[in-house]
């Protein structure tokens, strides 16, 4: 007698195809949340088919092209090159796949009531293509019963059973556009199934592509999640928006009050008001409540009030532009108006259900021209609305009458409105806590005195900064300085505190490290130290040193001194302590300097500092002391000449280009000069960073100011400014027009081992690319983010450096970082469509690249290409 083996179940069957991954997933709907699930399906091993009625969407998908902007271009061209993605507009194909995830859009109509015909219409088409052992997924947000109540009764018209021939749950999506720390992987799913059969498959299938799965006992509970979430979001700010309203009518400042409550380390969640809620999340999802509840005659009170206060915000700011304008004379009808930011929250480009939009209405009604910029959405056509973009330049805000803003994106050059805009009306409260300054000088300074035994107070009064440094997440990337900090925060020689007052109370040395960003006539911005200044007279309850570590000019010490001398009443010294950290080497220079430079005013101040630096100068480099107006020109002319051997150099260069010489032999020949040694004889794209361009700029301006000619520097500054086109210029020879042209550009930063991006060569390049109707894809082993906050959604990011390869005509190198000096060439020709490379930083060899096959340009030598 032979003995068969029993068919698989239909819940074996799926459980076996999420186990090996060989299930098909199906994604209705490749918007905000359909395309990250798709992605992160086909990064767990799914082959995925995306559906969408939009054939532009799914012809883009399929040509590699992405349309979200936190799902890069690479990451979709990758899928499909594998064959695991595709997209198609042919809604019968959905009886190909095992499972089918619905993520349809659930607006809500014009009275506020839910508008399911996305899903109605998606549910549809399911039902038509319905077969035996597909599991259904509606991840749409919608009121709690509609899994069961709509979706349910349709597909059983089929004759097939829940639980048994077909599987049906729902998984509400948790996206947040933008959110660079949480996404569809690492954020926890919850999933409800309509049987025990249906959750267990869901959650089985669901497993691979999703860190943690959190089960419920039904739709219904995972519905209610949702809501539950984001009600809970809307209540309050709700309630800090009408804070806000409160607090303004009493003369306090708002956020005043809210960053004091949220020192309580229990019982309060700190939230900030601003214009109105937006995107497709809080101002939508209380909504389905409410209207579930009416349908069950129920009232929900207490959420329809929260709704009615957010939707109020835009009249309460435009009331302020209101008065912002009548404190000029001027009335609202006729006066022009700028509105900074129009996507609903920073760093995005959505503009759903955007309080900027109501915000336009209400301005337009009134008579008001409205404009508006912002990075992240080129064009606003919305319901009557069309507007494009304007620069964002110091004649656009002088132009207009009021600046209002609206989102806080990071890459709105926030000094320039405070210095150029007649009126500002700031929902976000970004003015005040915008503070560009020294994005390493202090923290580095307090880490490495720490690290030798001293107790070292940080302060600043950017509490969302402080936060995070308790917490041992650093705002910048420094090699060295984090596990610096953490040891030295556990050991507790090293504190935080936004109290400022305090800490210079309990302090006998007090180092003044704060920015001095330069004004658009290149004088340096003084207006941080000043303030530190007057904080340190009022808090001068013993006597102390004070220190300027900050890039000033001379004169600066004198200035902290009679701000101090004005309110205390206790002697005290002022010293200048130029810095010399190299940024991606900072630790290093501060532990080992070649070199410590002190202005002083008295002995004994000298004699606090040569104790406080004695550990760092052991090995015998200097501690060179002198009087405190040298000690502040120092500083500025170090830099003014590594800049100017810089520049020097790029022209060299470029000479030898045109006359066949090697840059290379003829760097080595100079540096062998013990006159002129090796150092910054390196040619590239032009310096950047928050030292040379600022300082020689300041330079400058102290020599105008004194009736000093400098030209060899304002030469220097014009040599730069062009060197930081050549990349452009090369590119351009090679490949002619640059419109509808792929360019990649490996490094962002202004130099290697950092993430600072401030007048980073690469920029240059990239904004002049775009300008030319390139598209640009880039890569940055570290500043990524920082230069995301300038370039927006207008490039392509790749998370490998490879990726940013994809169909690219050329590839241009910025950054000299180290896993760019040895590459896999023949990967890079694979992926090239033309093996094109131009090096601002001259890491390859001509000889073998034209060996290699590629045509490479580098900076003052001979061009190479394979026929050469």
């Amino acid at each position: 007698m032979t003995a068969t083996a029993a068919a698989p179940t239909m819940v074996e069957a799926l459980l076996a195809k999420g186990k090996d991954r060989t299930a098909v997933f199906g994604v209705v709907g490749l918007g905000y949340v359909g395309l990250p699930l798709a992605m992160e399906l086909v990064r767990a091993g799914y082959r995925v088919l995306g559906v969408d009625v939009n054939t532009r969407v799914v012809d883009s998908l399929n040509a590699g092209r992405s349309h979200i902007q936190d799902v890069p271009a690479a990451t979709v061209a990758d899928a499909v090159h594998a064959k695991k993605f595709s997209a198609t507009a042919d809604l019968t194909r959905l009886k190909e796949p095992d499972v089918i995830s619905i993520s349809v859009p659930t607006p809500l109509s014009k009275t506020k009531d839910p508008d399911v015909s996305y899903v109605l219409a998606a549910t549809e088409s399911v039902k038509r293509a319905l077969r035996k052992g597909q599991l259904v997924v509606l991840e749409s947000t919608t009121y709690p019963g509609t899994t069961r109540e709509l979706v349910l009764p349709a597909l059983e018209l089929t004759g097939l059973k829940v639980g048994a021939d077909f599987f049906l749950a729902f998984s509400p999506e948790r996206v947040d556009p933008g959110n660079e720390r949480f996404n569809t992987r690492n954020t926890p799913k919850v999933v409800g199934g309509i049987t025990a059969n249906c959750l267990k498959v869901a959650m089985a299938l669901y497993q691979p592509a999703i860190d943690t799965l959190i089960p419920v006992s039904s739709p219904e509970a995972a519905e209610l999640v949702k809501i539950l979430e984001n009600t809970f979001r809307s209540v309050n700010i709700g309630l800090v928006n009408e804070m806000a309203i409160v607090c303004d009518k009493l003369g306090v400042d708002v956020w005043e009050v809210i960053e004091a409550a949220a020192t309580k380390p229990f019982g309060f969640m700190k939230f900030t008001p601003g214009p109105g809620v937006g995107g497709h999340c809080i101002p939508l999802d209380p909504h389905y409540l409410a209207w579930k509840m009416r349908t069950l005659n129920y009232k929900t009170r207490f959420i329809e009030l929260a709704g009615e206060l957010n939707a109020e915000m835009p009249v309460f700011w435009v009331a302020k532009v209101v008065d912002a304008l009548n404190e000029q004379g001027k009335a609202v009808r006729g006066s022009r108006v700028l509105l900074l930011g129009v996507a609903y929250k920073k760093n995005i480009d959505d503009i759903r259900e955007s309080p900027a939009l109501d915000v336009i209405r209400l301005l337009h009604q009134r008579g008001a021209q409205v404009s508006y910029h912002d990075p992240h959405v080129p064009m606003l056509k919305e319901e009557g609305i069309s507007l494009s973009s304007v620069a964002l330049t110091p004649e656009t805000l002088r132009a207009a009458d009021c600046v209002m803003i609206v989102t806080d994106h990071d890459a709105v050059d926030y000094q320039s409105v405070k210095r150029h805009a007649r009126a500002t009306v700031d929902t976000r409260h970004v003015l005040a806590r915008e503070r560009k300054g020294e994005r390493y000088v202090g923290l580095v300074v307090g880490a490495c005195l720490a690290e030798t035994g001293n107790e070292v107070i940080c302060a600043d009064v950017d509490a969302a900064k402080i936060g995070s440094l308790k917490q041992n997440k650093l705002p910048i990337y420094e090699p060295g300085l984090e596990p610096m900090v953490v040891r030295n925060q556990r050991d507790g020689r090293l504190t935080f505190t936004t109290n400022v007052g305090e800490a210079v109370e309990r302090s006998e040395i007090v180092f003044i490290a704060v920015g001095t960003p330069p004004d658009e006539d290149g004088s340096a911005d003084l207006q941080h130290v000043v303030a530190v200044a007057r904080t340190i007279g009022d808090h001068m309850n013993e006597p102390k040193v004070v220190i300027t570590k900050s890039t000033v000019p001379v004169g600066t010490a004198e200035k902290v001194r009679a701000e101090i001398a004005a309110r205390a009443r206790k002697p005290f010294h002022v010293c200048s302590n130029p810095e010399f950290l190299k940024e991606g080497a900072a630790v290093e220079d501060f532990m080992k300097p070649d070199r410590v430079v002190v202005g002083v005013d008295s002995d004994e101040a000298a004699k606090v500092i040569e104790e406080l630096y004695a550990p760092f100068v052991r090995t015998g480099n200097p501690l060179i002391v002198m009087d405190i107006p040298s000690a502040e020109m120092t500083k500025y002319a170090a830099n003014a000449m590594l800049a100017t051997r810089i520049s020097f150099m790029n022209q060299i260069a470029r000479l030898c280009e045109a006359v066949g010489a090697n840059v290379t032999h003829v760097r080595r020949g100079m540096g062998s000069d013990r006159r002129i040694g090796p150092a910054f004889l390196f040619p590239g794209p032009g310096y950047g960073g928050s030292c040379f361009p600022k300082d020689v700029k300041a330079l400058v301006r102290t020599a105008t100011e004194r009736g000093v000619p400098v030209d060899i520097l304002d030469a220097v500054e014009k040599a730069n400014e062009a060197q930081k086109r050549v990349l452009f210029e090369k590119l351009h020879r090679h490949l002619g027009d640059l419109d509808q042209r792929t360019i990649t550009v490996w490094g962002l930063a202004f130099k290697a081992e950092t993430d600072d991006v401030r007048e980073s060569p690469a920029l240059v390049l990239i904004e002049a690319l775009l300008c030319a109707g390139a598209r640009v894809q880039v890569h940055d082993p570290a500043a990524m983010k920082s230069a995301a906050r300038q370039l927006g959604s207008r490039v392509q990011y790749a998370e490998h450096a490879y990726d940013a390869l994809n169909g690219a005509d050329a590839l241009a190198i910025v950054t000299e970082w180290l896993e760019y000096r040895n590459p896999d060439f023949a990967r890079i020709k694979s992926l090239l469509n033309r093996p094109l490379i131009v090096d601002g930083r001259n890491l390859y060899d001509p000889v073998k690249l034209g060996r290699l096959g590629f045509t490479y340009d580098s900076i003052g030598r001979q061009l190479a290409c394979a026929s050469s």
